[in-house]
This record gives structure tokens, C-alpha cells and sequence, in this order.
């Protein structure tokens, strides 16, 4: 059985106003925090084979400022609208929806959803210490890793173990 690897990012830390909320630019520490969380990302792993990222401008600087602190290309991103208004389960839907060839998925998003996510899909086997970034809180910048054992099809709750969370720094 293939494990999968699937990344799920909330937006760095963002401009309080815009002319619209999908307008929201990053602030500085939004743009230097998703800069440290790339350099995270590189230090566990290769280049995800896809990042499903919202259509927001926030979310869309967010994934550009991950790949450059992990040099990675960036260019397996698809950005999607469905993902800025999605609850849990409209993620957890496209997340199963993956290609099975694909062995890992990024996705950049908003809470509630990237929180429930987080939480939700952990089988609580964890070792020690691996969650402490997200149980803090899933705060904007935080990430979380998961090795999914199991198709992308059936991935459910309680069914993905946490390999790292990563929180940038203040």
C-alpha cells in the first residue's frame, strides 16, 4: 500500500482590509512566515506533486512565498475557487478526488476549514511533540503534515497520521 503525503497551509498572516476579502494581501510577517515554512517543508520532504490553493490573494502569495523559501517551483499549483468558500468536507471531497498517482497534495486555505481539517483527520497516534505547532492553535502561516495510508478516495477521519506541524515564528 502507498502512504501519502497531504500538506495542509493556512494563509500567512493578512492585511486586516481590502476592497474585498479575496483581496487581502499578506502583511510582512505573513510573507517572512511563509517563507520559514517552506524552509520547513524542504527540510521533510521533496516538492508536492500538486497544491490545490485558494483563489484568494492571500492564499496565492502564500503558496509563492512557501516554494521560495523551499525552492521549489511552484508550478504544480492549481488555483481554485471552490477551495476559498469550502467548509471541511467540500476539502476533505476534493482531497479525495486526487489522482491516486499523485503521492502528495498540498492545500492552501482558510479556517474553519484548514482547523477542522487538522484536527479532524489526525488517527491520534502521533508521536510526542509532532502536533505541538498545531495544537497551539492553527494560527494564519501554520502547517501541518500528514502520511495518509490509504487512497486518496478514502480518506476520512481519524484516518492520517501527523508527521510535523510548523507554526512561524512571532
Amino acid at each position: 500500500m502507498v502512504t501519502h503525503r497531504l500538506i495542509l497551509i493556512r494563509h500567512g498572516e493578512a492585511q486586516p482590509m481590502a476592497s474585498t476579502d479575496r483581496q487581502r494581501e499578506l502583511t510582512t510577517r505573513g510573507r517572512a512566515g511563509a517563507k520559514q515554512a517552506g524552509a520547513w517543508l524542504a527540510t521533510i520532504g521533496s516538492e508536492p506533486n500538486l497544491a490545490l490553493v485558494s483563489s484568494a490573494t492571500r492564499t496565492m502569495s502564500t503558496w509563492r512565498d512557501v516554494c521560495a523559501g523551499a525552492g521549489w517551483s511552484g508550478s504544480q499549483a492549481h488555483v481554485l475557487d471552490e477551495v476559498y468558500d469550502a467548509g471541511a468536507g467540500a476539502l476533505l471531497a476534493l482531497i479525495g478526488a486526487t489522482d491516486e498517482s499523485l503521492q502528495s497534495l498540498v492545500v492552501v486555505g482558510h479556517n474553519p476549514a484548514i482547523a477542522s481539517l487538522a484536527f479532524g483527520l489526525d488517527d491520534l497516534q502521533a508521536e510526542a511533540g509532532l502536533t505541538a505547532a498545531r495544537d497551539f492553535g492553527v494560527e494564519p502561516g501554520t502547517v501541518v503534515v500528514f502520511d495518509v495510508p490509504r487512497p486518496w478516495a478514502e480518506i476520512e477521519p481519524g484516518t492520517a497520521r501527523v508527521m510535523g506541524s510548523f507554526r512561524p515564528t512571532r
